[in-house]
């Protein structure tokens, strides 16, 4: 999966729009899956 840079920012808005809050998780692509992971304190 590739983004070309000029489309970055409109695909990244369209993505965040609606969210609200303070996490902030990864996303990962894992072959055909996409995987969202927090960090937590140890």
């Amino acid at each position: 999966f590739s983004i070309d840079p000029k489309d970055y920012w409109r695909f990244r808005k369209r993505l965040e729009e609606g969210l609200s809050g303070s996490k902030k998780v990864e996303l990962f692509r894992v072959g055909e899956r996409a995987i969202l992971a927090e960090r937590v304190n140890s």
